[in-house]
């Protein structure tokens, strides 16, 4: 919470080449920070205390960093954890409302998004989800798609349409915020395929009303991630699906 230089940084390049920010201040899941995955109780009251080995509690953290940023003008919006999802809906509930509260009396330059998978998680499934994205200092309603490779818009329950229509029902953006298919493997689909399966969730998505999408997950650098860019969900700028992206 006091060397801020690699997100400096990062946002140097990105007002460089005119490109937007989503910081992302915690994960779900055990990866990114020093913790594991997030609990009903983390979502209770262990964010307002230091755990790993920090010496900031989450709320002490994103209350800095915001207070930093506040007039940066390539930040998008900031999301309070990607993936969020609780086994108790009230904690979760409460934990959205303190933080999303928090950041909006520190900084009301930026849009606050909560982050979710949108299909029926813990927490967040039927009713908690529209009540999740009511709360007033949450402004975008967010979901992720994966495993519906063939299905341009994914219906039924907690479904990507769903979630877009509650989104429109609360008048605030949707955005695909992670969508996977995962393409040059044995078994798996084509790049080729792959482009043209995102091309028809794309369209689909903005013919519906969703206000952006992104695609899990473009890597130029195959040392980025410790191999080459194959057998995976990731794609770079020799791939089909890039023109796709271009295209939009």
């Amino acid at each position: 919470g006091t060397d801020f230089s690699s997100i400096d940084r990062v946002i140097s390049y990105a007002r460089n080449y005119n490109i937007k920010l989503i910081p992302v201040l915690e994960n779900q899941w055990e990866a990114c920070t020093n913790s594991n995955e997030k609990d009903s109780e983390w979502y209770r009251d262990g964010y307002l205390q230091p755990y790993g080995n920090y010496p900031l509690s989450y709320k002490d953290y994103v209350n800095r960093i915001v207070t930093r940023y506040k007039n940066e003008s390539t930040i998008l919006m900031w999301q309070l954890v990607n993936e969020a999802q609780s086994e108790s809906s009230e904690n979760l509930y409460s934990f959205t409302l303190d933080m999303s509260q928090s950041i909006k009396e520190l900084n009301q330059n930026h849009l606050v998004s909560l982050g979710t998978l949108g299909t029926g998680q813990a927490g967040t499934a039927n009713e908690n989800y529209l009540n999740l994205h009511n709360i007033a200092t949450i402004d975008v309603v967010e979901a992720h798609d994966y495993q519906n490779e063939e299905e341009p818009l994914p219906s039924g329950r907690n479904s990507i349409a769903s979630d877009l229509q509650i989104a429109e029902e609360l008048n605030k953006p949707f955005f695909i915020g992670e969508a996977g298919i995962s393409a040059g493997c044995n078994d798996c689909y084509t790049l080729d395929e792959r482009a043209n399966l995102f091309n028809a969730k794309i369209n689909a998505s903005f013919n519906a009303g969703a206000d952006g999408y992104l695609i899990w997950r473009y890597d130029n650098l195959p040392e980025n991630f410790g191999g080459s860019c194959r057998n995976d969900y990731c794609f770079t700028e020799n791939d089909p699906l890039f023109e796709i992206i271009q295209r939009y």
